[in-house]
């Protein structure tokens, strides 16, 4: 056996290097002396012995110029490295007219064998995915090396030594097979140090950090500057204006982080005074208002009011809060009240309090409790009569609920104001004791109902929201969304079931004309850009919904289509639906569509 002796480290990066230079100095001097047009388009030709190792490589045939015709013969010289052929080279290459011929030496494949670990720690071996006596006594090739060196590096990296290096030693090279040790070496042990901010979006440093998780003293994670990309691009109000920048100096690393403002903010609204028709020399204030306020004082928070008055003695109220990193901890809490003022019938007030905690960039898990009251009011009773005094039915009641929920959400979209491309998808359950308080005495069918049915019993609620948006074209896209819910309890009534119809669930009818204890709603939505924010879109909407209260049950299948307008201004983006409806109350008919319009200003 003809054995040789190596007695310099690094023996394959040096070989690779030494091609490499070579051949990108050849490219360099026939480009040189070429005779060629950019505008003339080269057919390549490689001759080599080994043709069978040559078809096993995927490469262009064609190009428009010469330069693109070395870049391939670069890249295949890297392909065959790879597989372990560390003599391959292109000997010559030359041109004839438009054809490119390249004479390749492919040489003889090498092969690792007994490659031993030499000062890699075992712990390491172990995070690499391997066993502490795989290195001993194995034939390993030169792809599986680069893989191995890989995880190595990538382990290091993430846990304070970015500089690593992982090389063979002590090679001995035995005919076709060699033989070497593992050496690693880990260089400077670096920390993080401060996040340097910049540009015209404001946020606070301490909310950032606690934020991207990369706190100051802590070991340098290539992972986690990878993460806080992710994360930064997943802000609705801060746009990352390049990527991120690490700035390393002695022992300490420096992120340096450029953002942009997005108006992300939102006001819209309109209020109308109007003479009261059931109390005379009064006045009718109607109207709505939505205030959206993001990155409060710099530190994330949000703030949410909606308040509507479409009719005399029906409102609506919503107020939303949410704290990321509540005291300086890996959580948000998020707090909402709801209130529900329907005409003269009842009065519901929902109040909800949510932790989250955000598993990844993408992912996040929630946890919430959930105190719901609704009451008759004056105005109603707990029945209602149609038509003949017999076909009373019990319609309203007087119920709390307390619950706990957990809530699970993945964002992969690409834009978060405006999507084009990904998934987002929502699921919520959550369970809790429902109390009944009926108003006996006042009717003896009324008080049979109730006497017949629990006051006291469990209701879990489920939900479930999906969009996808495609790409189809250049300016054009798809978005497939599937939103549904279920309260689950044997005794319910009108004033706790869901509300679904207008603008945000089933285009085409009246805001909230339907009832539902079940629903699914399935919308399609093509849309052609013709600005960058601005886009034409059509339309369908297809629901199924039903409901049972005692004595009466109740399902449909509403079916809307339309299209529309969303054109964005420098002040806001003022949206435009015109929809036409079919179900079991409304006719498909022109006289029975619809207009869904609206102005969102955004600061």
């Amino acid at each position: 056996m003809n054995e040789q002796c190596i007695d310099y480290c690094g023996i394959f990066h040096t070989m690779i290097k030494s091609r490499l230079s070579n051949f990108l100095w050849s490219c360099i001097v026939v480009l040189f002396i070429a005779n060629c047009s950019y505008a003339q388009r080269y057919t390549l030709k490689i001759h080599t012995p080994e043709q069978a190792i040559l078809s096993k490589l995927s490469y262009n045939t064609t190009f428009q110029d010469s330069l693109s015709v070395y870049k391939t013969l670069n890249l295949l010289i890297a392909e065959l490295y790879k597989q372990s052929y560390l003599t391959a080279s292109f000997d010559t290459v030359f041109f004839v007219e438009r054809q490119a011929h390249a004479l390749l030496s492919i040489g003889k494949k090498y092969a690792i064998i007994h490659l031993q670990k030499g000062n890699i720690e075992d712990f390491v071996i172990e995070k690499a995915g391997l066993r502490k006596d795989f290195l001993h006594n194995q034939n390993i090739d030169f792809q599986y090396f680069i893989s191995l060196q890989e995880k190595i590096l990538t382990y290091w990296e993430n846990h304070g030594y970015p500089f690593a290096q992982v090389k063979l030693d002590s090679i001995r090279l035995i005919d076709n097979q060699i033989f070497a040790n593992i050496d690693c070496e880990k260089g400077t042990y670096i920390r993080f140090d401060t996040l340097l901010i910049e540009g015209e979006g404001k946020v606070k440093g301490d909310f950032l950090r606690n934020y991207l998780k990369i706190k100051q003293n802590e070991p340098f994670s290539q992972q986690k500057v990878k993460e806080a990309e992710r994360l930064l691009k997943a802000l609705p109000y801060l746009k990352l204006k390049k990527p991120l920048e690490v700035v390393f100096e002695y022992d300490r690393a420096f992120i340096l982080i450029t953002l942009d403002k997005i108006k992300s903010s939102q006001f819209d609204g309109i209020v109308g005074v109007l003479p009261n028709q059931e109390q005379k020399n009064r006045v009718l204030v109607t109207g709505q208002v939505n205030l959206n306020l993001a990155n409060l004082f710099s530190t994330g928070k949000k703030l949410h009011l909606e308040w509507q008055r479409l009719r005399s003695a029906s409102q609506l109220f919503n107020f939303e809060y949410e704290h990321p990193q509540f005291l300086k901890m890996n959580f948000d809490i998020n707090a909402k009240l709801n209130l529900l003022k329907e005409d003269t019938s009842f009065l519901n007030i929902r109040r909800n309090i949510q932790f989250s905690y955000q598993l990844t960039p993408q992912q996040k898990v929630s946890f919430f409790t959930d105190y719901q009251t609704t009451s008759v009011t004056d105005g109603s009773t707990n029945q209602a009569a149609v038509g003949q005094e017999s076909q009373r039915f019990i319609r309203f009641a007087n119920t709390n609920l307390l619950s706990y929920g957990i809530s699970y959400e993945l964002n992969t979209l690409n834009d978060f104001l405006k999507p084009q491309k990904g998934w987002y998808i929502k699921g919520q359950v959550g369970t809790g004791n429902k109390k009944i308080s009926p108003r006996l005495g006042s009717n003896p069918a009324v008080d049979t109902i109730f006497r017949n049915i629990d006051l006291n019993s469990t209701q879990w609620t489920l939900s479930l929201s999906m969009q996808k948006f495609f790409y189809t074209g250049k300016n054009t896209s798809l978005m497939l969304k599937t939103v549904g819910g279920a309260i689950l309890n044997n005794q319910l009534f009108m004033n706790e079931l869901y509300r679904l119809g207008g603008l945000n669930s089933i285009r085409g009818f009246n805001q909230n004309a339907f009832y539902a204890s079940h629903y699914l709603v399935n919308t399609a939505e093509a849309r052609l850009y013709f600005e960058e924010t601005s886009y034409l879109f059509a339309f369908l909407d297809y629901a199924y919904l039903s409901y049972q209260i005692p004595t009466q049950s109740f399902q449909d299948a509403p079916l809307g289509v339309g299209a529309g307008i969303s054109f964005a201004t420098k002040g806001g983006v003022f949206n435009f639906a015109y929809a036409m409806g079919v179900s079991q109350f409304q006719q498909f008919a022109v006289n029975q569509a619809k207009v869904h319009f609206g102005y969102v200003s955004r600061f």
